[in-house]
C-alpha cells in the first residue's frame, strides 16, 4: 500500500498523467498536467548585465569572484528583481477518491503494473471476495480509465478534490494565494471540477478543469458532492482534463465534458486502442542480463516489489523508459515526469537544464524511439526570442543563451549572490548536442538542415562574441561557471573557464564544422569553426592527477559535489582531445574515482541520482566497468522505489532522472558509438557473465540488431541504414573476434582490439569472438 502519492503507481499518455495509491478502502488517483504550471512569477526582462560586463570581467581576473556576482544582484536590485525568482510550480491537477463500504479484513492485497501496455492495479481479497482495479491513461482517446471489479455487490462513494500531499498548512496557503476555490457540480452520474487562478497575464494558465463519467452495472445516485454507486460489481470511471488558457474557444468546462462523454464505455476496448500507439513509444529494445527471469518487461499480475539481481536490473531499465515515454507529451518531461501532488514542488517542477533534463532524456536515441525528443526541440524553438533577449542583454551577444532553469517563459530570472545563474553560458551548446545526436541517429538529413543547423549555429553566434581573447589570442569564457560547485579554495560558484564550459563549446564547434560540410556553407564559417576550437584552452590536470574542474589553475577542485559537470568531454562522443592524450585520458578516469569515492562516502549512500548516472556514463566511456557497475548499482538500490519510480536523493522526492540515466548507463556498458565508430561490450563487469541487447541505436543510423555474451564468448549483428566505412571496437578480453558480412578495410591507423569495415546498406554485419 502507498500512504502518499509519491509512493504511488504511475501511468501517463504525456499529457495526462495518474498517480495510484491509498489503501483498499480508499483508493486515490492524483490527476495531473504537463501544461499546469500555476502562474506565480510573471516574466521579467533578463538584467542588463552588458552594463557593467567590463567590471564584472575585471573582478572575476582579479580574484574577486564573489564581488562579481554581489554585482550582479545589487544590479537586479536596481531593475526592480529584489530576490531570486523562482519558476512557475507545475501543481496537480485534482484527486479522484475511491471509497467502498466493504466490511472485514482484507487480505493478499497487491499492487501491479504491466510495463508494455502501461497498466497500474491493485487487487486483494476480503470476506470471500475479490476485487481488481486497472486503469491506464489512453494515448488514444486523452483519457484516464479505471476499472473496479468485485465479486460481491459493494456500495463506492466516488468524488473528486483539491490534491493536496501534506496537511502542515504550506501547501493549502499557496494553492489560496494563487487560485481561487474549487467547484465541484455532480449530475447524472458525472462529476465536473473547477479550479481558476488569480493571476493571469498573456500566456500563463487560466486554470483547470476536469471532468468525471461513472458508468456501472448500477445507477449512480448524489450526496454531498459525491457519487454513490451501491451494490455495484462493475465500475468504469473515465477521466478528463484541461489546462484553461486564455485563447480557449467556446467554453472549456462543457468541452472537457463531451470529450469524456464522447468515449466508449469500454474499458477492453479503450485498451485495444491504446496499446499500439505506447508500444511506438516504447520501441523494441530488449535487454537481459545473467538468463533473465519471465516477466522481466512487467507482464500484468507481477507483483511491483524489490527483487535482487539481475531482475531488479531488467524491471528498472524497463520501468525507467516507460516513466520517460509516459511523461514526452507536448512537452519534454519536468523534474517529476508527467506526474504530481503537491502545490510546492522541490525546485518548482521544472525543466533544469544544467544536467536533470539532459539525463531524463539521455537513452532516448540509444533505446528509442527517436521521435520522444522532438517535445523538447518545440519546447525550446518556443522560447527562441526569449532566448535572444537574454544574450542581448546579459552579455551583448548575437545568438541565443538559455537559462538553466525554465517553466513559463525562456527569461534568465532565476540567480542570487550565491549561485550566479547567470554566469552558465553552456546551456545552449548542451542542447545542441541533443540537435546534432537526433541527426546522427536518424540520419534525418531535413531535420538537420532545418532545425538542428540553425539552432547550432545561434548558439556558435553567442559564445563566438561572448568569449574573451587573451594577449597570445587564446580564447577564454569570462564570466564562468561549473553548475552548481565551487572551487575549494574560494567558495564563490563564480569562476572563469570552467571546464565544462570549455569542453561544450569544443564539442559545439566542432559538430558545426562536420554539419557545415555536409550542407555545403562557406569555407570560411568551417575555418573560423575550426579555429575556435584550436584556439580554446586545453584541459587541466590538477596536482591530485585527475582532470580538473576548472581549467584556469586558480581554482581548485571541490571533488565533494554532487555534479560532475567537468565530465562533459567523455559523456556523449569522446573528445578527440582526451581520446588522443594518455594523460589526459588517465586524469579523466581519476576524476571519475575520486567523485565516485566521495559518493559512497555520503552517510545516505550518495547525493543525487543524476550525478552517479553522470558518472557511471563517464566511467562506461572511459572503459572503466568496475566503476560504472559500482555507480549503476548505486542508482539501482538506493533511488528506486518499490513502484518502480526514482528519487532525487536517496529515497527522497519524487524525480525522474534516473529513469533516463539508469538505462542510459547499461546501454552504454553494452554498446557505444561515435562519429564513425562503435565498441561493444566495452564496459562489461565481471559480474554479467550473460546478457543480451537487442534493437539498441548508434550513432551514424546504425542498429546493434543483437548482442549477446557468455561465459565463453559473444556474438553481434548490427547493420546501418546507409554505407559507410565504421570501426568496429571489439569487448576487451576478446581474443580470435572475426567479422562476416561487411567488406574489411586496411588496419594501418587502428589501435589494438579493433577493425574497420565497409557496412553497406541495410547489410548485417556479424561480429564474433571468445574469451581469453
Amino acid at each position: 500500500m502507498a500512504n502518499v502519492w509519491e509512493q504511488g503507481l504511475v501511468t501517463g499518455n504525456g499529457r495526462l498523467g495518474a498517480a495510484l495509491w491509498g489503501t483498499a478502502r480508499q483508493e486515490v488517483l492524483t490527476i495531473s498536467l504537463e501544461r499546469l504550471f500555476l502562474p506565480l512569477w510573471e516574466a521579467v526582462p533578463p538584467v542588463p548585465t552588458v552594463e557593467i560586463l567590463a567590471s564584472l570581467r575585471q573582478k572575476l581576473w582579479g580574484g574577486d569572484c564573489q564581488g562579481a556576482a554581489d554585482d550582479v544582484m545589487a544590479l537586479a536590485r536596481q531593475t526592480g528583481l529584489a530576490d531570486k525568482r523562482w519558476t512557475d510550480p507545475r501543481v496537480p491537477a485534482f484527486e479522484v477518491v475511491v471509497s467502498e463500504a466493504h466490511e472485514g479484513l482484507v487480505s493478499g492485497y497487491q499492487r501491479w503494473e504491466d510495463l508494455g501496455t502501461g497498466e497500474i492495479g491493485t487487487a486483494w481479497g476480503s470476506r470471500g471476495g475479490t476485487t481488481r482495479h486497472r486503469t491506464f491513461v489512453s494515448r488514444a482517446h486523452g483519457v484516464c480509465a479505471l476499472e473496479i471489479v468485485t465479486s460481491q455487490p459493494t456500495t463506492y462513494r466516488v468524488w473528486v478534490r483539491r490534491a493536496f500531499a501534506s496537511d502542515d498548512g504550506r501547501e493549502q496557503a499557496v494553492a489560496e494565494a494563487g487560485a481561487f476555490p474549487e467547484r465541484t457540480d455532480s449530475d447524472a452520474g458525472r462529476l465536473r471540477y473547477v479550479t481558476r487562478f488569480r493571476r493571469q497575464w498573456p500566456g500563463a494558465a487560466r486554470g483547470v478543469v476536469g471532468a468525471l463519467r461513472a458508468v456501472a452495472d448500477v445507477d449512480a445516485t448524489e450526496d454531498g458532492g459525491a457519487l454513490v454507486l451501491a451494490g455495484a460489481t462493475r465500475i468504469l470511471v473515465l477521466i478528463g482534463a484541461r489546462v484553461i488558457t486564455e485563447d480557449d474557444p467556446g467554453d472549456p468546462e462543457r468541452s472537457v465534458c463531451r470529450e469524456v462523454d464522447a468515449v466508449t464505455a469500454d474499458y477492453d476496448s479503450l485498451l485495444a486502442g491504446h496499446v499500439p500507439l505506447r508500444a511506438r513509444w516504447m520501441g523494441e529494445v530488449g535487454f537481459r542480463l545473467g538468463g533473465a527471469v519471465e516477466g522481466a518487461r512487467g507482464q500484468e499480475g507481477t507483483a511491483v516489489e524489490p527483487h535482487a539481481g539481475f531482475a531488479l536490473l531488467e524491471r528498472q531499465f524497463y520501468a525507467g523508459r516507460a516513466r520517460i515515454a509516459d511523461s514526452c507529451g507536448e512537452l519534454p518531461p519536468t523534474l517529476q515526469g508527467v506526474w504530481g501532488g503537491t502545490w510546492t514542488p522541490p525546485w518548482s517542477d521544472d525543466y533544469t537544464l544544467n544536467a536533470n533534463l539532459q539525463m531524463a532524456l539521455a537513452a532516448v536515441l540509444p533505446s528509442g524511439p527517436p521521435q520522444m525528443l522532438l517535445p523538447l526541440f518545440d519546447f525550446l524553438e518556443a522560447h527562441m526570442d526569449e532566448f535572444r533577449e537574454n544574450a542581448k542583454a546579459l552579455y551583448g551577444c548575437r545568438g541565443i543563451y538559455v537559462p538553466s532553469r525554465m517553466s513559463t517563459h525562456g527569461f534568465q530570472n532565476h540567480f542570487d549572490s550565491e549561485w550566479p545563474m547567470t554566469f552558465w553560458t553552456a546551456g545552449a551548446g548542451w542542447c545542441a548536442r541533443f540537435y546534432y545526436d537526433y541527426w546522427q541517429y536518424t540520419g534525418d538529413r531535413e531535420f538537420l538542415a532545418e532545425r538542428a543547423f540553425p539552432f547550432m549555429q545561434e548558439a556558435g553566434r553567442f559564445w563566438e562574441d561572448f568569449m574573451v581573447t587573451d594577449d597570445a589570442g587564446a580564447l577564454h569564457f569570462c564570466p564562468s561557471y561549473s553548475p552548481e560547485n565551487a572551487p575549494r579554495n574560494t567558495g564563490a560558484q563564480a569562476c572563469c573557464d570552467a571546464t565544462m564550459d570549455v569542453a561544450v563549446a569544443k564539442d559545439l564547434y566542432r559538430n558545426l564544422v562536420t554539419c557545415g560540410e555536409l550542407l555545403g556553407v562557406d569555407a570560411g564559417l568551417l575555418s573560423k569553426w575550426a579555429g575556435f576550437v584550436a584556439r580554446l584552452p586545453r584541459y587541466r590536470v590538477n596536482d591530485e592527477g585527475a582532470l580538473a574542474e576548472w581549467i584556469d589553475p586558480r581554482f581548485e577542485d571541490n571533488y565533494e559535489h554532487r555534479h560532475s559537470s567537468h565530465l562533459y568531454p567523455v559523456m556523449y562522443e569522446v573528445d578527440p582531445e582526451i581520446s588522443g592524450d594518455e594523460r589526459l585520458w588517465e586524469a579523466a578516469r581519476e576524476a571519475v574515482r575520486r567523485r565516485l569515492r566521495w559518493q559512497r562516502s555520503r552517510s545516505r549512500g550518495g547525493e543525487s541520482a543524476f550525478g552517479l548516472c553522470q558518472l557511471g556514463i563517464a566511467a562506461a566511456h572511459l572503459g572503466m566497468a568496475d566503476e560504472a557497475e559500482q555507480a549503476l548499482l548505486m542508482v539501482s538500490t538506493r533511488f528506486w522505489r518499490p513502484a518502480l519510480t526514482t528519487t532525487h536523493e536517496p529515497g527522497e522526492i519524487f524525480n525522474v532522472d534516473a529513469c533516463g540515466g539508469l538505462p542510459a548507463l547499461m546501454l552504454a556498458m553494452v554498446v557505444q558509438s561515435q562519429k564513425g565508430k562503435v565498441k561493444l561490450l566495452p564496459a562489461r563487469p565481471a559480474s554479467w557473465r550473460r546478457g543480451s541487447l537487442s534493437g539498441a541505436r548508434g550513432r551514424g543510423s546504425i542498429t546493434f540488431e543483437h548482442i549477446e555474451w557468455d561465459e565463453v564468448g559473444f556474438e553481434a549483428r548490427l547493420s546501418a541504414r546507409t554505407a559507410g566505412v565504421v570501426r568496429v571496437g571489439f569487448p576487451p578480453g576478446a581474443v580470435g573476434a572475426h567479422v562476416e558480412g561487411a567488406e574489411v578495410l586496411s588496419s594501418s591507423g587502428l589501435v589494438p582490439g579493433e577493425v574497420c569495415v565497409l557496412l553497406r546498406e541495410d547489410a548485417p554485419l556479424r561480429v564474433s569472438g571468445q574469451w581469453a
